[in-house]
């Protein structure tokens, strides 16, 4: 912000964009900002704070879109979240996988994701004590047990 003061003397403010997360790549850690941009020229060999991890972005929409989703959560929902992986598939070029800190996973889009993650305390809770999963909230919600998919999986190799 720039404020005149009198005839000669001028007020400069700058307010510094926060880091919302890190996008790990070759060892080292960028910088993510509140504004959707990530910080290639700015490396870290370690992330600072507890904030969360972001893979396979780039400085494009998909991570300003992601961002803005993002920042649109609950501060105790983001802090359940311990990674963000775009993994595009046919049907949805936002598709993401989150791995959350109580070791749950949830799969979901980018569009109308923070609406969606917003009930992921609610769902989580009402799992059964020491349950983990894959919880679907790309269309409704759905959970499938890690044990229920290791079940199958065995089932399809013995056939």
């Amino acid at each position: 912000m720039l404020k005149k003061s009198g005839l000669r003397a001028i007020k400069i403010k700058i307010t510094e964009y926060k880091t919302i997360g890190y996008e790990p790549k070759d060892g080292f850690y960028y910088e993510i900002l509140e504004n959707g941009e990530l910080l290639l020229e700015r490396a870290r060999k370690f992330p600072i704070g507890n904030r969360v991890l972001f893979f396979n972005f780039k400085n494009d929409d998909v991570l300003k879109d992601m961002v803005k989703e993002w920042k649109k959560l609950p501060t105790s929902v983001q802090n359940a979240v311990s990674e963000i992986h775009l993994k595009p598939i046919k049907s949805d070029s936002e598709h993401i996988l989150l791995y959350m800190n109580d070791g749950n996973q949830v799969t979901a889009t980018i569009h109308g994701f923070a609406d969606k993650m917003s009930y992921y305390p609610s769902i989580s809770a009402q799992l059964n004590n020491g349950q983990k999963g894959v919880i679907d909230l790309e269309v409704g919600a759905y959970f499938e047990s890690y044990y229920k998919k290791k079940q199958e999986k065995e089932k399809a190799d013995s056939e």
